[in-house]
């Protein structure tokens, strides 16, 4: 166990597709291939094997944002770092969301960077860092949500189209209300 209070990644695993020489490394080293992998490649393809529904999508984001608030600035990681906290963020969400969630072995397979034992590790990590608390305020699925709708916008049209979003604490969340906001043909 090391000084965080979280358990240390395994050494070993007979699912791994790596040996690791245990009498020196205290932790697996970094699959090398994950450093190629580019994280938006990744979550494009992890997202388009499973499936993943835009709530979902959304909760994960959530989450990561939880994360990044509990985290150091100063923190540090393994090159894979942020492939990891994605992934365990989206299995978290996608258990938490869905009666009948995908099982960690699918994962693996839409994954493809880590093994079972390491998949179940970042669960147990993530939940403790977030306390067990998977709850989402409204307040917080807004803050997400109107984040999105501007990423969206300012990536796909120009910036005199893009209708303001009121801050979430002004108004309450109504699906409906977002969506006509953003038809022009609505007004």
């Amino acid at each position: 166990m090391s000084n965080s209070g979280l358990p240390s990644p395994p050494l070993s695993s007979p699912e791994s597709k790596y040996e690791y020489n245990t009498n020196h490394i205290s932790r697996p080293p970094t699959p090398p291939y994950s450093n190629s992998v580019p994280l938006r490649s990744y979550i494009e393809s992890v997202v388009e094997k499973s499936r993943i529904d835009t709530g979902t999508l959304l909760t994960s984001l959530s989450y990561a944002r939880r994360l990044k608030s509990k985290l150091a600035s100063t923190s540090k990681g393994m090159e894979c770092t942020h492939h990891r906290i994605f992934l365990a963020t989206l299995i978290i969400a996608s258990k938490y969301i869905h009666d009948t969630a995908l099982k960690n072995k699918y994962w693996v397979t839409y994954a493809q960077m880590f093994s079972a034992s390491e998949i179940n590790l970042m669960e147990k990590q993530l939940l403790q860092l977030l306390d067990y608390n998977l709850e989402i305020k409204w307040a917080e699925y807004n803050v997400i949500v109107n984040d999105t709708v501007q990423v969206y916008f300012q990536n796909n049209y120009s910036k005199e189209s893009v209708p303001p979003l009121p801050p979430p604490s002004s108004q309450k969340f109504h699906t409906h209300n977002l969506l006509n906001r953003l038809n022009p043909l609505s007004t």
